[in-house]
């Protein structure tokens, strides 16, 4: 199954980060595939297209002991691989709470640095990351998911396997 661990964004952050998608896709002038509004989410680790769900499950489990809720402060757009050649545009914190640093780094074990992010399109080619200016918006990380994505058929989208509440 392909899996991967998320945070949702509320509906109040969601609308934010779909205003700050638009103000980009109108910097943006080659073709590129923009993130639906319903698939925004906080990337934390993806396990794979063959993952089995029990035992990736567990490993949440296990990753998530003695993790605390926190917050992430969205206040940059930027790209992967970096902002000026990017395949994969996003928003991100430019100083991310360090709560949610531990918790991306104990689900990214092999990671030297995972950085926290949300993906909100992906151009056709390599392309200089546009300056975008906006009110910085604060995300809560306070449950984890485990999700399922199919990408085809009747069944595609994201499918919510489990989640898990951080305490604070």
């Amino acid at each position: 199954m392909r899996l991967f661990a998320a945070v949702f964004p509320s509906e109040d952050v969601l609308q934010r980060l779909a205003t700050l998608q638009s103000t980009l896709r109108a910097r943006v002038s080659v073709p590129c595939s923009w993130t639906r509004r319903e698939r925004m989410h906080l990337t934390l680790r993806f396990f794979g297209d063959d993952a089995n769900p029990s035992l990736t499950a567990r490993e949440v489990e296990r990753a998530l002991l003695d993790a605390t809720a926190g917050e992430l402060v969205i206040d940059v757009c930027s790209g992967f691989p970096n902002p000026s050649k990017a395949r994969v545009l996003f928003a991100g914190a430019s100083e991310p709470d360090e709560r949610v640093v531990q918790l991306n780094k104990r689900l990214n074990l092999r990671e030297r640095e995972p950085v926290p992010h949300l993906t909100l399109g992906r151009p056709r080619r390599t392309i200089q990351v546009p300056q975008v200016e906006f009110e910085p918006i604060a995300m809560e990380v306070s449950c984890v998911s485990l999700v399922h994505s199919v990408l085809f058929g009747p069944q595609a989208g994201y499918h919510i396997l489990e989640t898990w509440t951080l305490p604070r």
